[in-house]
C-alpha cells in the first residue's frame, strides 16, 4: 500500500463502500499511522471501533478526534459526541463520552458536550448537574444555559426552566431569536400576557419580523384584540410572508368580529396547507347561515380532492349536521363513514352519540358495546354508556356500575363525575349526588352540569340556591339548551 495519506485514505473509503469493515479498519489503521492527526482517520477509526464494540480503541479515537477538532479551533467534544451517537445507542453514547472526557473536569465545552449527549439519553438530570458544573466556570453562557432551561422543562421544573431562560434573554438583549425562544415559552406555559410584553418589546426592535408579527397577531386573537390582530396580519400580507396562515387568521378574525362574509371572502383566498383549514371553517360558517346544502357540497368537494383527510372531513360534516339539529342527516353520514372506515373507533363513538340524540339508544348501545369488546378500558365509551342508561332508562344500577369503570380510568374527569352524580340522583341518593356534581361544577363551569346541580338542589329543598346556579349558568351561556327546559320541568315558568 502506498505511503501516501491521500491512498490511505482513498483504500479506507472503498473499503467502506464495499462493507469490508476488516478491511476498512486496516486501512484507516495505516493511514493514522502515516498522518496521525488526521482529523478525518481518527472519526472513520472511532465510528469503526465503536461499531465494533471496542470500547477502548472507541475511547481513544474519539478522545483524538475531539482533541485534534479543539486545536483546530473547532468544538471537538461536540464533534466526538455527534460521532457517538452517529454509530450506537444514545446510552452507550453517553457512558463513551463520560470516558473520553474526565469525570473531574471543569472545562465548560466538555462539560456542555456531556450535557448534551445526557440530554439525548433522556438523563436529564445528569445533564443539569453538568450543565451547572459548566456555568460555574461561565455563568452568563447563553448556549449552556438555554440547555438547562430544556432540561429543566424536561423534568417538568417548568418555573425554573422559565427562570434560567429569562436570565440568558436579559443578558442577551440583542440576541433575538434567545429572546423569542424565550417569549414562545411564556405561551407554551400560557403565561400569555407576559408572552404579549415580551413579543411588543421585539416588535419595536424588529418591526418587519415576520415570526414577531406573527405571534403577535396570534396572541392578539386570544386577546380578543381584533383590530390590533388584523393589522399585524395585513402587515404580513404586505410583507408577503407566512401569506396563506395570515389569510387564514383575517377570516378567523372576520369570523370572530361577527362578519361572516368577509370572513368567507377571506377563507376563500387561502391556499396551501391551510387551505382544507380555510373550507371547514367555510363550511360552517354556511351552516351558521343555515345554507346546509352549500356546507356539504364544500366538504365532499374537499373529501374528493384531498381523500387522505377523508375521515375527519367525515367527522366534521356529521359534527355540522349535529350542531344544526339534523341529527338525522348526521346519522346518513356516519353511516357511509363507517362503511368505508368500520373500524374505526371515533366514527362510532360519534354515531354512538348521535343515537342518543335522535332516541335511538340501540344504536347508541350497540355502537359503545362494540367499542368496548375490542377496547374495554374506553373511558369514554363506559361513560356515554352509563350515563345515557342514567337518563333514559331504568336500568340504573347496570348504568352505574359502567361509569364507575369510567371513573376508576379517569378519575377526576368532569364528565364522568357529572355522570356519576346524575346516576346517584337517579338512585335517589341526593348528598351522594351533590358531591359528585358539585365537584364537576368547582372544575368547570359547564351548563349542563349546571342544569344537574341545579335540579339536585332543586330536589332538596335549596331552591334558592338552585336558582343562583341556574342564572349563573345563563350568564355565562345564554344559548345552551340545558336551564331552560330544566327549570321548565321543575318550576313551570
Amino acid at each position: 500500500m502506498s505511503r501516501a495519506p491521500a491512498a490511505a485514505e482513498r483504500a479506507t473509503r472503498l473499503a467502506l463502500l464495499s462493507h469490508q469493515t476488516d478491511k476498512a479498519l486496516q486501512s484507516v489503521n495505516f493511514w493514522i499511522e502515516i498522518d496521525p492527526e488526521s482529523l478525518k482517520a481518527h472519526q472513520i477509526a472511532a465510528i469503526l471501533y465503536i461499531r465494533a464494540k471496542n470500547r477502548q480503541a472507541s475511547v481513544l479515537h474519539l478522545s483524538k478526534v475531539a482533541a485534534i477538532a479543539n486545536q483546530a479551533g473547532q468544538s471537538g467534544y461536540i464533534q466526538a459526541a455527534a460521532i457517538a451517537e452517529k454509530s450506537t445507542s444514545k446510552d452507550n453514547a453517553l457512558q463513551l463520552m463520560q470516558l473520553v472526557i474526565p469525570q473531574d473536569t471543569s472545562d465548560p465545552d466538555a462539560l456542555y458536550a456531556l450535557a448534551l449527549s445526557a440530554s439525548h439519553a433522556k438523563e436529564h438530570a445528569v445533564a443539569e448537574d453538568y450543565l451547572h458544573r459548566a456555568l460555574q466556570t461561565r455563568p452568563d453562557w447563553t448556549k449552556g444555559l438555554l440547555l438547562l432551561s430544556r432540561s429543566l422543562m424536561l423534568q417538568d421544573r417548568k418555573d425554573e426552566s422559565i427562570e434560567v431562560l429569562a436570565k440568558a434573554a436579559l443578558q442577551s438583549p440583542k440576541d433575538i431569536q434567545l429572546r423569542i425562544t424565550y417569549a414562545r415559552t411564556l405561551v407554551d406555559l400560557h403565561r400569555l400576557d407576559d408572552a404579549h410584553d415580551e413579543f411588543s418589546k421585539l416588535y419595536k426592535l424588529e418591526p418587519d419580523n415576520a415570526d414577531i408579527v406573527y405571534a403577535l397577531g396570534v396572541l392578539s386573537i386570544q386577546r380578543k384584540e381584533l383590530k390590533a390582530a388584523r393589522g399585524f396580519f395585513q402587515h404580513l400580507l404586505s410583507m408577503g410572508k407566512m401569506g396563506s396562515q395570515s389569510t387564514l387568521h383575517l377570516g378567523q378574525i372576520e369570523e370572530l368580529d361577527k362578519h361572516p362574509q368577509k370572513a368567507f371572502e377571506w377563507y376563500e383566498k387561502v391556499d396551501g396547507k391551510e387551505r382544507a383549514e380555510a373550507r371547514i371553517r367555510m363550511a360552517g360558517i354556511l351552516v351558521s347561515l343555515d345554507n346546509l346544502n352549500g356546507a356539504r357540497e364544500i366538504l365532499q368537494q374537499l373529501r374528493s380532492s384531498t381523500p387522505t383527510n377523508a375521515l375527519k372531513l367525515f367527522l366534521v360534516e356529521a359534527n355540522l349536521m349535529r350542531d344544526a339539529g339534523e341529527y338525522k342527516i348526521a346519522m346518513e353520514i356516519y353511516d357511509s363513514a363507517l362503511q368505508k372506515f368500520p373500524d374505526n373507533i371515533d366514527l362510532r363513538y360519534a354515531r354512538a352519540l348521535n343515537g342518543a340524540d335522535i332516541g335511538r339508544i340501540d344504536i347508541l348501545e350497540a355502537d359503545l358495546k362494540r367499542i368496548l369488546k375490542d377496547n374495554p378500558d374506553h373511558a369514554d365509551s363506559l361513560n356515554a354508556l352509563g350515563y345515557t342508561l342514567a337518563d333514559q332508562t331504568d336500568r340504573l344500577q347496570e348504568a352505574q356500575a359502567y361509569i364507575q369503570r369510567a371513573l376508576d380510568l379517569k378519575p377526576g374527569n368532569v364528565a364522568i363525575l357529572d355522570s356519576m352524580g346524575w346516576v346517584e340522583y337517579r338512585l335517589g341518593n341526593l348528598e351522594q349526588a351533590l358531591k359528585f356534581l358539585q365537584q364537576a361544577a368547582d372544575k368547570e363551569p359547564d351548563a349542563e352540569i349546571a342544569a344537574h346541580l341545579g335540579e339536585v338542589l332543586w330536589m332538596m329543598g335549596r331552591k334558592q340556591e338552585a336558582r343562583a346556579v341556574w342564572d349563573a349558568a345563563m350568564k355565562r351561556e345564554p344559548k345552551n339548551r340545558y336551564i331552560g327546559p330544566t327549570k321548565q320541568r321543575l318550576s313551570g315558568n
